[in-house]
């Protein structure tokens, strides 16, 4: 109990240190690197018996359950998108268990919309890659969704999903990595 009080105090410690510059960020694109979004894949698979394996935040397993998904798995940890003009960042090799699931996947932040959000721009998934949904994140500190991937492969079999997650750019993969995995030991 102690340990998700301090966790609550540190979140909203840095939402409250970042929140009065929220609109800053957004309206100029020079301060871009005020922020980071980072993305996960997740499948619906069942998570390996038996082996360590990458995390699954509770708010990710919380929203997958509201949308009758009770089996799922991470396939990749956090992974920092590349801003728009830079090179797309390789989010996941596309191998679950030694076995090729689709085609790997690069991504970036796309285009920015009048009202303070981004497009993420997510390629690969299958040769005639995905219909995305839900790709669309607010630049807000501490936003986050979970997009839903159609590769068209039918059934479960093409469904994938990427968590995203807005924290200030300061932010490394580990410290994303460690922080989330201290989150669904609660």
């Amino acid at each position: 109990m102690t340990s998700k009080f301090a966790a609550v105090c540190v979140v909203l410690l840095v939402l409250c240190c970042f929140s009065h510059d929220q609109n800053v960020w957004s309206h100029d694109p020079s301060t871009s690197a005020s922020f980071a979004v980072y993305a996960k894949v997740i499948l619906p698979l069942k998570p390996p018996s038996g082996e360590s394996h990458r995390v699954v935040e509770s708010w990710i397993s919380k929203q997958l359950r509201k949308q009758g998904k009770s089996d799922h798995r991470a396939v990749t940890d956090w992974v920092r998108l590349a801003e728009k003009d830079d090179e797309n960042s390789k989010i996941w090799s596309a191998m679950v268990d030694g076995k090729l699931w689709g085609c790997p996947v690069n991504g970036r932040i796309g285009d920015r919309t009048k009202d303070n959000k981004v497009k993420l721009e997510l390629v690969g998934w299958s040769p005639g890659g995905a219909e995305i949904k839900g790709n669309v994140i607010p630049t807000v500190l501490g936003s986050r969704r979970i997009a839903r991937v159609d590769t068209g492969a039918g059934d479960d079999g093409g469904l994938a999903y990427v968590a995203i997650v807005v924290v200030p750019a300061s932010t490394s993969e580990k410290t994303m990595n460690q922080e989330n995995a201290a989150d669904s030991s609660k």
